[in-house]
């Protein structure tokens, strides 16, 4: 299955890999008595939380990334941006999309600085993201 990761402002990101991509809530946790005077513990959904991902791509001439990480350096709130995760099956027509709400980079980290790597050097980006939702059609 091919992917896609596309972020307001920049050109459609060339990546090799997402991992972490994933959602989460808090649990709230009640006790309560009932009229017999058991107690029940309930577990409810409370506030869903931000999560973070790893995106990894092949290192390029383009200086966006590093312009962005700058901006979050700088600009905290003006270097967020909203992106798409889109999914395609093996015809390239979009199967999926999950919307990633004020994300911004965290981490840069350049590895396969080797000699002898034919696949030359990669860079693995953690960003980070208020929120992630399905966006349904």
């Amino acid at each position: 299955m091919a992917f896609a990761l596309e972020i307001d402002g920049f050109p459609s990101f060339s990546i090799v890999e997402i991992i972490g991509l994933r959602t989460e809530q808090d649990v709230v946790r009640l006790t309560e008595s009932t009229a017999d005077g058991r107690v029940v513990v309930r577990q409810r959904p409370g506030r869903p939380r931000g999560g973070e991902c790893t995106v990894t791509r092949r290192v390029t001439a383009s200086g966006d990334m590093d312009a962005w990480l700058a901006q979050v350096r700088t600009d905290a709130d003006g270097a967020r941006r909203n992106g798409v995760v889109v999914l395609y099956d093996a015809d390239l027509v979009p199967v999926k999309r999950y919307r990633l709400v004020n994300v911004w980079p965290r981490a840069l980290a350049v590895v396969g600085l080797a000699a002898g790597n034919v696949e030359g050097p990669l860079e693995h980006i953690t960003l980070v993201y208020d929120a992630m939702e399905p966006v349904t059609t």
